[in-house]
């Protein structure tokens, strides 16, 4: 690359194009075993507690590894991070493809929960100096469309394209990991970490860093803060506990495996739309705990719709599904931005103590829905208990968080 390509204010729409490849082939990751949950677990004779433990152990490793991963960010730079993780994206996926039982394959998911983490906290770093502050949130919502839209992808096109084509689950899984190296080698050869003119405005000297348990000992102190946190972690738990089960719900109800993985993309889909359209709304309306509890609400009624009902009245579940789950964590995040109780200085620390918390239930929610699936031989428990979580979330909200009023620009 050119060093005056850096310098072109054009050349941050390469930067943002790179971000986005890399957030699909993220999603593609994050969601794939899902969708070939029915081979894998026949060939590897896999009980469905097994296979959800693996489904949330993902979101597991999150936990004790965002907040790390963001210092070691901090310390070699956004581009070197994250083009350890693809790599460690590579090697995770090689090491499914190979996987013989319950164990080997969990080692490869093992893998990817270190590299996931840099992807999430280090792209929004990389992409940052390019963009100004009123440029900043459209390019925020595009590169974060990459992520819902790679999961999209492999749940809909899993068994009836890519299947078809490589033969196996073990060969997409090796394709997945080719795709991991095609966006590590975009990285490498056009993605810079700031443009040449980039000044730093604000240096921030290490003496101004804020220790883990500094950070979570001032967040718990507030009463709004431990709600964020609280409803934080339904969102994940209600999300990831239905992406990851939904191609196997509707298999159940008699779906092939190519329909079944179609509709479960939709919820995807629909949260492209929730990620950009809720921000703006709550703006609109100068409340964001309005909304939230708006969101938690139709999360939890969407998942019971889902599964007492059948097509077509179920499309209208996967629609608010969609809509609500994408909305409500950029809302999350706008919350605990704007909290006064956070001062500017652990902001960072503090979102990602956000995701450490809240991928608790990112665990939880896939592995409850498989360990419920075991002992019942039904999804209806497991997602009757998502839905009364999340509407548990709005009533807490609602009896509880005293909301700032929004400040209008």
């Amino acid at each position: 690359m050119q060093s005056n390509d850096s310098d072109n204010p054009s050349y941050r729409w390469v930067i943002l194009g790179i971000t986005w490849v890399i957030y699909f082939v993220f999603g593609n990751i994050l969601v794939c075993i899902a969708p070939l949950v029915t081979p894998i677990r026949s060939e590897l004779s896999l009980s469905d507690t097994q296979v959800g433990f693996i489904l949330g152990t993902v979101l597991l490793i999150y936990v004790f590894t965002a907040y790390p991963m963001g210092l070691l960010i901090d310390r070699i730079g956004s581009k070197k991070a994250i083009s350890i993780a693809l790599f460690l994206s590579f090697v995770s996926m090689f090491v499914r493809s190979f996987a013989f039982d319950f164990y080997s394959l969990l080692g490869g998911v093992i893998i990817f929960g270190f590299g996931g983490p840099i992807i999430s906290v280090g792209l929004p770093k990389l992409l940052d100096p390019w963009f100004s502050s009123k440029d900043r949130g459209i390019a925020s919502g595009i590169y974060i469309s990459g992520s819902a839209a790679g999961a999209a992808f492999i749940l809909a096109l899993t068994n009836s394209v890519i299947i078809p084509l490589v033969g196996t689950w073990r060969n997409c899984f090796m394709l997945l990991g080719v795709a991991a190296i095609v966006a590590l080698g975009l990285l490498l050869f056009l993605g810079k970490e700031t443009p040449h003119s980039f000044k730093l405005d604000n240096k921030k000297t290490v003496d101004e860093r804020v220790s883990f348990t500094e950070i979570i000992t001032r967040l718990l102190k507030h009463r709004n803060i431990k709600i964020i946190l609280f409803t934080g972690t339904t969102f994940f738990l209600g999300t990831h506990g239905l992406n990851n089960w939904l191609p196997q719900i509707f298999e159940s109800k008699g779906m092939t495996p190519e329909v079944a993985g179609s509709l479960a993309s939709s919820v995807c889909i629909f949260s492209i739309f929730g990620a950009l359209i809720i921000p703006k709304v709550s703006d609109l309306i100068g409340s964001r705990k309005n909304v939230m509890i708006l969101m938690s609400l139709g999360c939890g009624s969407s998942l019971f719709l889902i599964e007492v009902t059948s097509l077509p009245f179920a499309w209208i579940g996967l629609i608010v599904a969609g809509i609500c789950f994408g909305g409500m964590l950029p809302i999350s995040i706008l919350m605990l931005m704007e909290s006064p109780e956070i001062k500017k200085k652990y902001l960072g620390g503090a979102i990602g103590i956000f995701f450490s918390v809240g991928e608790i239930g990112g665990f939880v929610g896939p592995f409850l829905m498989g360990f419920l699936k075991d002992l019942t031989n039904s999804f209806f428990i497991g997602m009757l208990i998502l839905a009364v979580v999340m509407m548990s979330a709005a009533v807490f909200m609602m009896m509880h968080y005293r909301e700032q009023k929004l400040v209008k620009p």
